[in-house]
């Protein structure tokens, strides 16, 4: 079928369904299998489409009665590198590129708190992944 791709393909052996994990006593909270796509350094970010996606984001973060504090992306590659929200010590997602557990690389979570950071970084992040798979397989969601 036109617009399907092959899990395997896209993220190789380390394909799983992200989820929001975590919480109970003591414990924090994150996202499991927040993964890029192989390929994604074929994609280009140009300055527009940060500006948007960080407009969106922060609707995003409002929705969840949250304030980004910063979005981070790197200079030569254009990657969305960290989110961050104000609500809470240095609670973010952040890119960890040479992770064990993920062939082309991760988004962490950092200090997250609560259930909402949780959620709230995860759709932020997840919708950024999902920019990437759209410019590298012109996937219409």
């Amino acid at each position: 079928m036109e617009g399907e791709i092959n899990p395997k393909e896209v993220w190789g052996k380390f394909f799983r369904i992200p989820v929001v994990v975590g919480g109970g006593t003591g414990m924090s909270f994150g996202c499991a299998n927040l993964n890029l796509p192989r390929r994604w350094e074929e994609v280009e970010f140009n300055d527009y489409f940060r500006r948007s996606f960080e407009a969106w984001a922060n609707n995003i973060a409002g929705t969840f009665g949250l304030t980004i504090r910063t979005i981070q992306w790197d200079e030569k590659t254009g990657i969305l590198t960290s989110v961050d929200v104000k609500e809470g010590n240095a609670c973010c997602l952040y890119l960890e590129l040479d992770s064990p557990w993920a062939e082309n690389g991760r988004y962490a979570g950092h200090n997250i708190d609560t259930l909402t950071q949780a959620h709230c970084l995860f759709s932020i992040v997840a919708k950024f992944i999902n920019e990437i798979l759209d410019r590298i397989y012109g996937l219409s969601r």
